[in-house]
C-alpha cells in the first residue's frame, strides 16, 4: 500500500518532468532554427563569394 503522504510527492514530480520535457523540446526547436539560420547564411555567404570569384576570373581573362 502506498503511503498517501507520498502521492502529492510523486503528482509534483510528474508535474515538474512534464514541464521539463515541453522546455527542452521547445530548446531544442529553437535550437535546430538557428543551426537552420546559420547554415542559410553560410551557404548563402558561399554561394555570394563564389560567383564574387567567377566574376573576378572572367574580367581578369
Amino acid at each position: 500500500m502506498i503511503d498517501k503522504r507520498i502521492i502529492p510527492l510523486l503528482h509534483l514530480e510528474c508535474s515538474v518532468l512534464a514541464l521539463l520535457r515541453s522546455a527542452s523540446i521547445q530548446l531544442q526547436q529553437r535550437l535546430n532554427k538557428s543551426i537552420q539560420a546559420c547554415a542559410i547564411a553560410y551557404l548563402r555567404y558561399a554561394g555570394d563569394l563564389y560567383w564574387f570569384s567567377v566574376s573576378r576570373m572572367k574580367s581578369l581573362a
